[in-house]
């Protein structure tokens, strides 16, 4: 799969650093999985560790997400200071797209 843009399902999207994360676009949440599988480090941007990686957040908006570019979400969840909104995350270059079960998601 290219992207997600205008799709819907559970999906895993690797990225350049070797970070993964899991998106239910139907259940409205994403899960940020910091470098699985990394080989050779020095193939990729390294991975830095984010708020609440592991955990499944609110996805408020995707707004990009294709093979070759960067992905762009809008998350929530990450902040119970009052006044938070949101989160814009920016993802190193995605390099690939799975589709998932929604059993995978667990």
């Amino acid at each position: 799969m290219e992207t997600l843009n205008s799709v819907a399902g559970a999906y895993r999207v690797a990225t350049a650093s070797g970070s993964e994360y899991l998106i239910d676009i139907d259940g409205r949440t994403l899960t940020r999985l910091p470098s699985v599988g990394i080989t050779d480090i020095e193939l990729a941007d390294p991975s830095s560790p984010l708020r609440r990686d592991g955990d499944a957040v609110q996805l408020f908006q995707l707004i990009d997400c294709t093979v070759g570019r960067p992905a762009q979400f809008i998350i929530g969840g990450l902040d119970a200071n009052e006044g938070y909104a949101g989160t814009h995350r920016v993802t190193t270059t995605v390099t690939r797209i799975d589709e998932l079960a929604a059993a995978e998601l667990v």
